[in-house]
Order: structure tokens, then C-alpha cells, then sequence
């Protein structure tokens, strides 16, 4: 392959360390050098797809001359779309000619707008801002010749699909479509095939699944317990370089806060912080100064780091599609990583589902005590004492004089110890370090998990019941819940839509809002009534109970 690419492209490869290419650009790369195609690729997170599509890309605008922008790539978020467009300089880089511009939401827009007055060759873009740029007469994309969605699967769960249809609608038939995504759902396959024309599919590796090399594990705790499940699992690995996923914005800071307050180096990366903002946590992140990053699915999309040792599911994926992208986040470059995931009782099904749907293989492992936490701590600074791959050289260099001062104060005061009393000394030293939370604390484990598991099914039978039941009585489309929250707890129409927005992570339809001193009646779609309900009981402050309300039953209670 490396004949019929650029060498120049090659040189910048090297630069980058690389050592061969993964499957799914063997598969892609000399297809799109030798054709002109529309394609869907098909490759789990983390196996190099931006390299499969950027390097075609590239090698085709170094052997042409463009007077309108050749290519765009769209992605979901913009940080995928920074780290896209920085990884698409760093293969052009021996290519002086070749301008690579990002576009994205969240930062002044006049600042694009003059870059766009420049020959751009590849846009990379958030569909909003794309959008944007379009209506304001800013942004051509009538005659581009290669248009590549990334994360395709992704953008449809992020509800780009509408914004995804306009900008297919205003490029040309003669153009050819890129998909490159993880899963792809059938939904997804169905609303984008009609812009396809004959695309070429490539599979790299199972699709729709998680990687060989994810050891997925599980801890089942009562959802009041989560917190402190957390905390002793983190303190269980020492050199825990993870991130930890949450379902809100809300729940993901407040996390964040507990955790520092907690002596953890932790923070917190939602939709709420501004662009500096978030730039910052990620500089942290990606120098270990934070070691633990509590995100929401949508900021996190478009992390890619290496180096993760694990991925932590501090509320339960909603599908075993976002399970996969969560848990793909870390036993990247042919690394092994682990996938842990807080299960309360309740959400043991949908773990199970998850399991079932995609056949992963789940380990179920107890939440350690304050010994076993311990002991691990122990063996992990004795293991780093004999590791052979340890040096001070580093800080010899930087303190020649002070190491050598205090090797001889150290050999004086020491020379009347054995070796056993030296080792004692040490591990007394890091037992003080260890918080006392852990001691004698009471074991926060689920005991008789098949007596509650049926208690709790019978539970969601219930719902199942009485939702099915609402939905055949509405004559609307449209099943009534009821909150308990009204009146008295200042409850207005504005802030109930709000809560419920950020309680569920589908958009729903709102019908008919009443408001009680006591409680509230709303209408959703029946079809996300139960979607309703679960985000409810799942959130973490368990304040609000929201169920099908009993009145839309009557006619069937007589």
C-alpha cells in the first residue's frame, strides 16, 4: 500500500510512530486509493478510522487542483472535530499546500469565517455550525466531491439526523458518501440509504461489539450505596487512569464535586462548561493531572486517549450500542482495558439486555473491603519498588545533589535496620496514607440477588402492565404521567419540560400539562412513556417518582 501512497504522507506517518496498518485501513485505504466509491465502514471505536478515510483524502487532494472546498467531514461533537482536523494536519503535514479548517459550535463564529476566506481543502464541521455557515452564504458545499460522516451512528442517536438531511440534500448526486461508524443500527441504515448509491461495505472485526481485549465486570449495590462503591473500586486500582460515565449533566458534576472533596484527583466534563472550560479539564485529563474524568455521552464522544485503564458506567448504559461506545474508550492500540458498571437491583436487566443483545460476557465481582483495598496498595508500592523498568535517573539529573545528600543521611539512619524492619517501616508508611473510610465500614454488597431480582421484576411487570394498559386507552397517541412534584413546590410548565429534558436523553414529545398543589399530570408519546418513567428512577437523587397515572385506566377498572 505504501506504493500508491503520497510519500509524503508516508514520512508523516513515521513521524507519528506508526507501525503498520490496523485492519480496517488495510480493508478501506486501497479501496478509496484505487476508486471512486461511496462506502460504509464498518470498525469498532479506537482501530484507526480516521486514518482509513484521512489518508485517501488527503493523497487524492495531493494529486489535484480544486477551486471549491473537495471535502467535508462532519462529526458529532467539537471535540471530535478538533481532534479529527489536528489528526488530518499531522498526515498532511509535508504538504504545505493542504488546508485543513474545523468549524464547530461553542466559539465566536466570525473567527471561522475569516479562516473560510482561505482555499479550504477539507472542512471538518458539527452539522449546526455547518448549517450556519451555509445560510449565512459563508460555506459552499454544492460541488464538494467527497462527503464523510464519522461516527455516523452516533449523530443518529445525537438526533443529527434531520440536520444531516439537509446538508446530504444540498450536495450533489456526483459526490460520494463516507460512513464510518462502530455500530450500525437499522434504524440509521434505513434513513441514510437513500443517498447512497451502491456503496461498497467494509467490516473490520465484529461489528455492534465490544472488543476482545475489554474485560467487562459488573458491582451490584443499592443505588443509595453507588457513591461509595465508586470511591472503594477507584481506591482498589492506584493507577486508575479512567473515565467515569454518567447520564446527566447534573449527576456528572455533582460527581465530579464528591469525588475531590473525597481526595480524588477527579473533574467533570458536561454540556454546561464553555469551550475554554472544557479545553482545560482535557489538558488536565490528557496529562494526568485529573486521573478520573466524569463526563456525559455526549461531551465525551470525542475523547480519544490511548492510555485509559478503565471505563466505569457509574449509571447503567441506556443500549448495548452505548455501552459499546462508552466501554470502546479504553483498551485502545491493542491495550487491554476493563469496563466496570454500578448496577443497582433495578438495572439489572438492562445489563442483562445488553448482554443478551450483543453477547457480552459480564463478570460479576463483590465491592472491596477496606483490607482488600489495603493490600492492594501494599503489593502495588512493592511492586513499583522491584519493578525492573524503574529509574530515578530523571530526577537525578534534576537534583544531583540533593539525591546524593540524601542516599547518605538515608544509609546512616537506616544501617542499624534489617531489611524486614525497612519493609515494615514502608508498608506502616502507606497504610497511614489510606483514608480511614474504609475501615470497618459495613459491606455495601447485594446478598440474595435471585429473591430481589423477583421482587423487582415483578415491580417492572407492573409498570409494563399499567403502561400497556394507559396506551390502549388513549385516543391521542399521547399516555398520561403523573409526578410528584406541584403547586407547592413551585412547579410552572417551563421548569417541569426542563426536568424532563435533562432527566431523559431522547427528546419526547410534551402534550397537555396540569398542574396540583401536590402533584402534576403530563402527557408524553406512548411509545417513550416507559423511557419516561425508567430516567426517573434511575437518577440519583431519587426525589421525583413519576408514573402512568391511574386515571387514563378507569374505563378498564370498573
Amino acid at each position: 500500500m505504501q506504493e500508491t501512497v503520497n510519500q509524503n504522507i508516508i514520512a508523516a506517518l513515521e513521524d507519528l510512530n506508526f507501525n503498520g496498518w490496523t485492519p480496517i485501513q488495510e480493508k478501506v485505504i486501497p479501496v478509496l486509493l484505487r476508486n471512486s466509491t461511496d462506502l460504509i465502514a464498518l470498525a469498532q471505536t479506537g482501530t484507526g478510522k480516521t486514518a482509513a478515510y484521512g489518508v485517501p483524502l488527503i493523497n487524492d487532494i495531493s494529486n489535484s487542483r480544486f477551486t471549491l472546498t473537495p471535502a467535508v467531514v462532519l462529526s458529532p461533537t467539537r471535540e471530535l472535530c478538533i481532534q479529527i482536523a489536528e489528526t488530518l494536519n499531522s498526515f498532511a503535514k509535508y504538504l504545505n499546500d493542504i488546508s485543513i479548517v474545523p468549524i464547530y459550535g461553542g466559539t465566536n463564529i466570525s473567527g471561522q469565517i475569516n479562516q473560510l476566506k482561505s482555499k479550504t481543502d477539507i472542512l471538518v464541521a458539527t452539522p449546526g455550525r455547518l448549517l450556519d455557515l451555509i445560510r449565512r452564504h459563508e460555506v459552499n458545499i454544492s460541488k464538494i466531491k467527497t462527503l464523510v460522516i464519522d461516527e455516523a451512528d452516533k449523530m443518529f442517536n445525537m438526533g443529527f439526523i434531520n440536520e444531516i438531511s439537509d446538508i446530504l440534500n444540498r450536495t450533489s448526486a456526483k459526490k460520494h458518501l463516507w460512513l464510518f461508524s462502530a455500530t450500525m443500527p437499522v434504524e440509521l441504515e434505513s434513513t441514510i440509504g437513500r443517498y447512497l448509491n451502491k456503496p461498497l461495505t467494509v467490516t473490520a472485526g465484529p461489528t455492534n461489539s465490544i472488543a476482545d481485549n475489554v474485560t467487562n465486570d459488573y458491582y451490584v449495590v443499592d443505588q443509595s450505596n453507588k457513591f461509595k462503591a465508586l470511591t472503594r473500586i477507584i481506591a482498589y486500582y492506584p493507577d486508575i487512569y479512567a473515565i467515569i460515565f454518567c447520564k446527566t449533566k447534573q449527576i456528572a458534576q455533582k460527581l465530579a464535586e464528591r469525588l475531590v472533596n473525597s481526595n480524588f484527583s477527579a473533574d467533570a466534563l458536561h454540556g454546561d462548561l464553555t469551550q475554554e472550560q472544557r479545553d482545560t479539564v482535557m489538558l488536565k485529563f490528557r496529562t494526568k493531572n485529573v486521573r478520573l474524568l466524569i463526563a456525559t455521552d455526549v461531551a465525551a464522544r470525542g475523547i480519544d486517549i490511548d492510555n485509559l485503564t478503565h471505563i466505569i458506567h457509574y449509571n447503567v448504559a441506556d443500549d448495548a450500542e452505548q455501552y459499546i461506545h462508552r466501554s470502546g474508550r479504553t483498551a485502545r492500540a491493542d491495550k487491554s482495558g476493563i469496563a466496570i458498571t454500578l448496577v443497582s437491583v433495578k438495572e439489572q436487566f438492562k445489563l442483562q439486555n445488553i448482554a443478551s443483545t450483543h453477547h457480552i460476557i459480564f463478570h460479576k465481582h463483590l465491592v472491596p473491603s477496606g483490607d482488600e483495598i489495603t493490600k492492594q496498595h501494599i503489593l502495588y508500592t512493592i511492586d513499583s519498588l522491584a519493578d525492573e523498568n524503574f529509574s530515578n535517573d530523571e530526577i537525578s539529573k534534576r537534583f544531583p545533589n540533593v539525591i546524593s545528600t540524601i542516599s547518605e543521611n538515608a544509609n546512616k539512619s537506616l544501617e542499624n535496620m534489617s531489611k524486614e524492619e525497612i519493609i515494615k517501616r514502608i508498608i506502616s508508611l502507606e497504610i497511614n496514607k489510606l483514608p480511614n473510610d474504609y475501615n470497618n465500614d459495613k459491606d455495601i454488597n447485594i446478598d440474595n440477588l435471585e429473591e430481589i431480582t423477583a421482587i423487582e421484576k415483578q415491580k417492572s411487570d407492573d409498570t409494563d402492565y399499567n403502561i400497556h394498559r394507559a396506551i390502549a386507552a388513549s385516543t391521542n397517541g399521547f399516555v398520561k404521567l403523573k409526578i410528584n412534584i406541584g403547586h407547592k413546590t413551585g412547579t410552572v410548565p417551563v421548569r417541569l419540560i426542563s426536568l424532563i429534558n435533562d432527566t431523559v436523553r431522547h427528546k419526547v414529545k410534551i402534550g397537555k400539562i396540569g398542574i396540583l398543589d401536590d402533584y402534576t399530570i403530563f402527557e408524553v408519546e406512548s411509545a417513550f412513556a416507559k423511557m419516561v418513567i425508567c430516567a426517573f428512577d434511575d437518577r440519583e437523587d431519587r426525589r421525583y417518582n413519576v408514573e402512568v397515572y391511574n386515571n387514563t385506566l378507569l374505563q378498564d377498572d370498573n
